[in-house]
């Protein structure tokens, strides 16, 4: 009587969150090496392969995880690889896993893949790799010993991903001052924030109908007193080598309240200016001649310009 042994297979169940790595989900037929399965299965949940420390030399680097990569990258899409790097890198790096030829290592910039900088990988320190199908993604570059460029005030710039400073573009924080030295360019600048001043110009005022002494106002609008006040002659006739239009500025003298002084005295408020001549008359110099002479006051007007912030 022949008796027949009936093996009975057993199924594992695996859990509906279980990311299946490439080598488990697409072996051919035949039988999966037991070298390719740890003990409790966590490979198979997880799609981690822990990969030990990295050859190669800094910024071109491989690794050989205990279960290799095959077919390509886009074949492990979205899984990891935890890698100790054997030297730190100078620059833009790359790693070839299982000789599936180089992929790059990249970071995350605001949003953006940006290659890594000088620092960004350095030895005895473990790194978690995510492969998007062409590249890989490091998830943390603190270990990087990069730092601010520049002195304690130069204001910093990314650097294709370092940060950098330049001698001629400083910012002093006492002061709340930028400065810079060279051509500062830009499409367009906002005054938002700045004070912008308000100014006004006064009417001519006849020399002639103008009586040394005599107190003449006028209404500046600007609401607040004055903070810079120049004024002019303004030539009406021709004289002294000037012609009709011509303007001259003149410089005033501190006087009275009846204008005694040489040329003019300004008094001012939040809404009016009050131009006083002086008891003597007004001498400019010849522009002919380049001496000093006296105006005559019919050739002339004088007229005010103020500002205030």
């Amino acid at each position: 009587m022949r008796r027949y042994l009936i093996l009975s297979l057993l199924v594992l169940p695996i859990p509906a969150y279980a990311v299946l790595p490439y080598i488990f989900a697409n072996q051919p037929a035949g039988n999966v090496p037991a070298s390719y399965l740890d003990t409790d299965f966590s490979l198979v949940e997880g799609g981690i392969v822990q990969s030990g420390i990295s050859t190669g030399s800094a910024n071109s680097y491989s690794v050989a995880p205990a279960v290799p990569w095959v077919g390509g990258y886009s074949n492990y899409a979205n899984q990891g690889l935890t890698v100790n790097f054997n030297a730190g890198n100078t620059g833009p790096s790359s790693i070839n896993v299982s000789g599936l030829g180089a992929a790059n290592l990249v970071k995350n910039v605001a949003g953006v893949a940006t290659t890594l900088a000088s620092g960004d990988i350095n030895t005895n320190v473990p790194y978690l790799l995510i492969n998007d199908g062409t590249q890989f993604w490091v998830q943390s570059v603190a270990g990087s010993t990069s730092s601010a460029g520049g002195s304690t005030t130069t204001v910093q710039y990314n650097n294709s991903g370092v940060l950098a400073g330049s001698s001629g573009f400083n910012y002093n924080s006492t002061t709340n001052v930028i400065s810079a030295t060279g051509t500062v360019q830009a499409a367009s600048i906002s005054l938002a924030g700045f004070p912008v001043p308000k100014c006004t110009t006064s009417g001519d005022f006849t020399l002639s109908t103008l009586p040394a002494g005599i107190a003449t106002a006028f209404t500046h609008g600007l609401g607040v007193t004055p903070t810079i006040s120049n004024v002019y002659l303004r030539n009406l006739t021709g004289q002294l080598g000037y012609t009709t239009g011509d303007i001259v500025e003149i410089a005033g003298v501190e006087g009275n309240s009846a204008g005694s002084g040489s040329t003019y005295a300004l008094q001012q408020n939040s809404t009016s200016t009050t131009v006083i001549l002086g008891n003597n008359l007004l001498n400019i110099i010849t522009k002919s001649t380049g001496g000093l002479s006296t105006i005559l006051s019919p050739s002339w007007a004088i007229f005010v310009k103020e500002c205030a912030w």
